[in-house]
């Protein structure tokens, strides 16, 4: 059974690569209007219209969730994705664990 969670440095590890995973950041607004800064690659999606973007994602790669955190509601977005029969993991602590480890962040509409 594949992990249901995944450490910042071994994520950062995998970025980049041929076998990234697909990014997704599941923040609540008042969490990302707070830092609007996401990872590397990643993309902002709600957690209310998990239905419409959950259904268009590839099920041939894996996806890697992240709330604020790395608690529900990174969960509920993963534990969504997984009854679709994707193969996700969640990011342990969320977006303050990458942060904290002073990991490359990228502003949304810049180049990196």
């Amino acid at each position: 059974m594949e992990p249901k969670t995944i450490a910042v440095e071994e994520l950062a590890a995998l970025l980049g690569g041929n076998r990234a995973p697909l990014v997704i950041d599941v923040r609540k607004e008042p969490d990302y209007a707070a830092d609007p800064r996401i990872l590397p690659g990643a993309a902002k999606r709600s957690l209310e219209q998990i239905e419409e973007w959950g259904r268009a994602l590839p099920d041939d790669r894996p996806v890697v969730v992240y709330c604020a955190e790395g608690k529900w509601v990174g969960a509920a977005a993963a534990d969504w994705l997984r009854a679709r029969g994707l193969t996700v993991r969640q990011v342990e602590g969320g977006f303050a664990a990458w942060r904290a480890a002073g990991l490359p962040l990228h502003e949304p509409g810049r180049s990196s």
